[in-house]
């Protein structure tokens, strides 16, 4: 039977969308092809003995490893599916911001934790679902309509509801914050959470000088959930503006208030002193100067700093930045004061509105308290309207990990049971 060139590639396709018809129709999760730079570990999340009411996470990490021919960051989507949906979200290693997405540079990885919260009402027995991750190659030198390479992989989740809640949580350390007059005080209770159940910690502080009550502070109504196996504080500030230098205790009272009646976790008094403002020496630094995506011609450019407070006390950081286009200052910018504590990083973002394409120079110092860091310069490229933006401005695994391949070619293979799709990237060379 002679076949022209048009009926073949008639019968390719046809065969072809029969095979993912079936792959589909069966549910079968896509199996990872062999020449990928892509990880995902572990393969599988198992919620085992879960009580109702519960909060329980678990960790993914995700991975962008070199490999010749496709290199460059991964932007990952995550999908929550199954009947534990509705149950899970996807937090960051740091932070309560939930996210779908998030992007891996090259050689780097990410941890996503995957947050379960079982309904109350939920019945015994076992809930499935699963975390649908896509990955896709970013190049830096990409054009506009070029397509990423990309493939997904399926992580079953399984939620086993009907364990017995356990409930214990004990405090670790009760902390008076060094402060002077007319700064916020910070006292601070942690608490390590060893049941397997979220506590929710509040905090009652009263405050004495030369035996009479001057404070009364409580977190109550505030949230401070404290996840299974995890360690954090509880904690509360008190405006010191209209008080006395001197001495001073502080009566600690922590509580979980999670379940039907409040569990005392422990209290004490903790003498501390109210220092005159001036007292404790202020440092600091620069630590960190980035922008925070690639942009084109009309967009509102951001970048962020980072200022790191290595003082014994809390400063208030605000960061001065003038824009500079073609060797001309063309913006000046002042950031609302913001509040960092000793040992952390705070970190502010300078934003302003790209009229025109080129290079822009962002000069940027922090001011806390009076004092001023040395003054560090951000270079941001703008792409003309239509072109590709260029490269974000600087200034300055397991063992059974799940591969998710991204092949170069434009094909779609069928695979040991499983599917991957790679779509064709205009070519530019």
């Amino acid at each position: 039977m002679n076949v022209s060139r048009k009926g073949r590639t008639r019968l390719r396709r046809s065969l072809v969308s029969l095979c993912i018809g079936l792959l589909v129709a069966l549910g079968r999760p896509p199996m990872p092809a062999t020449a990928g730079a892509v990880g995902v570990s572990p393969l599988s999340l198992d919620y085992a003995d879960a009580p109702r009411g519960a909060t329980l996470v678990q960790t993914l990490i995700l991975s962008n490893e070199p490999s010749e021919g496709d290199s460059g960051t991964l932007s990952y989507t995550l999908t929550a599916k199954g009947e534990t949906a509705e149950w899970m979200k996807f937090l960051p290693a740091e932070g309560d911001k939930p996210l779908s997405k998030l992007d891996v540079p090259e050689a780097k990885q990410a941890f996503v934790r995957v947050v379960v919260s079982v309904p109350a009402q939920a019945a015994n027995r076992t809930y499935t679902g699963s975390v649908y991750i896509e990955g896709a190659t970013v190049k830096a030198d990409s054009k506009p309509g070029d397509v990423g390479v990309g493939t997904a992989q399926e992580v079953p989740v399984t939620v086993k509801v009907g364990g017995v809640e356990r409930r214990e949580a004990s405090v670790d350390d009760f902390v008076v914050d060094q402060a002077e007059v007319g700064l916020k005080q910070r006292f601070t209770a942690k608490i390590t959470n060893k049941g397997n159940v979220t506590v929710a910690g509040e905090l009652d502080v009263k405050v004495s000088r030369a035996g009479s009550a001057v404070a009364t502070l409580t977190t109550k109504g505030s949230n401070f959930p404290i996840l299974p196996g995890v360690s954090d504080g509880v904690y509360i500030e008190w405006d010191t503006s209209e008080q006395l230098g001197g001495d001073y205790t502080a009566d600690f009272s922590v509580r979980d208030v999670s379940g039907i009646s409040p569990v005392v976790l422990g209290t004490k008094t903790v003498p501390f002193r109210l220092e005159p403002r001036g007292t404790f020496t202020r440092s600091g630094e620069f630590a960190s100067f980035e922008a925070l995506d690639k942009f084109v011609q009309g967009d509102l450019v951001r970048a962020e700093a980072g200022f790191f407070n290595t003082g014994k006390i809390p400063a208030n950081a605000v960061l001065d930045s003038q824009i500079f286009f073609k060797g001309k200052q063309i913006k000046e910018v002042q950031s609302l004061p913001r509040v960092v504590r000793p040992g952390a990083t705070g970190r502010i973002v300078v934003s302003f509105d790209a009229v025109d394409a080129g290079t822009y120079t962002i000069k940027s110092t922090f001011n806390y308290d009076g004092e001023v860091t040395a003054e560090r310069e951000l270079k941001v490229d703008v792409a003309p309207n239509g072109k590709s933006p260029s490269s974000k401005g600087s200034g300055g695994g397991s063992s059974n990990t799940g591969v998710l391949a991204l092949a170069g070619v434009g094909v779609l293979a069928v695979v040991g049971g499983g599917w991957v799709i790679a779509r064709r990237r205009r070519r530019t060379d």
